[in-house]
């Protein structure tokens, strides 16, 4: 009956991948403290793992209107509109991400990426030199210049980006293959 300790149980549930038992976990804590917005945040990230946009989307406003400082929230309801294809929403979200903590690189990422959805270059590449500038060992927001690099026409910063990550990346095969695979794409341009 102690729900500080349900939340970290539950938080570890979820970290391993086990949504309903995490889900279950801190529905017990949500019944003994209603008015804990990291609670709902935890509930919400749960969901939006097990793919139910609408439950997650509803945990984050709880989240939300009990503490409408809790950048969490509003990043994780950014990324869930945008999975939804509701760009202008999303970027309504990871805006308000942005006025309550301007440094986090995570936010201008999701930015970046939601610039790109809608073919607007410019725009996306000035949101990814801003996580950059907040996270310069961020090999993905590298990988993602090039490309938006790429789409611009400009080939060397493309290339120049694609093989930093080329040499940086070499413990994250994942990363190192992506970064192979659209230099040859480059080179084939």
């Amino acid at each position: 009956n102690n729900p500080e300790f349900l939340k970290l149980l539950s938080f570890t549930e979820l970290q391993v991948g086990n949504l309903k038992e995490s889900i279950r976990i801190i529905n017990k804590a949500i019944d003994l403290r209603r008015e804990n917005e990291e609670f709902y945040l935890i509930r919400g990230y749960a969901y939006m793992r097990n793919l139910d946009s609408q439950l997650a989307i509803q945990d984050f406003e709880k989240a939300i209107n009990i503490n409408p400082l809790l950048k969490d929230a509003y990043l994780n309801i950014g990324l869930v509109y945008s999975e939804l294809k509701n760009f202008n929403k999303s970027l309504k979200y990871l805006i308000k991400a942005v006025e309550i903590d301007p440094n986090d690189y995570r936010t201008y990422l999701n930015i970046a990426l939601i610039k790109s959805e809608m073919n607007k270059y410019e725009e996306a590449l000035d949101e990814i030199n801003k996580s950059i500038k907040f996270n310069k060992n961020n090999l993905n927001a590298y990988l993602l210049r090039g490309n938006f690099y790429k789409e611009l026409k400009q080939f060397k910063l493309s290339m120049s980006d694609f093989d930093k990550v080329i040499q940086e990346s070499r413990n994250d095969q994942k990363i190192h293959y992506e970064a192979l695979y659209n230099k040859s794409l480059l080179k084939l341009l």
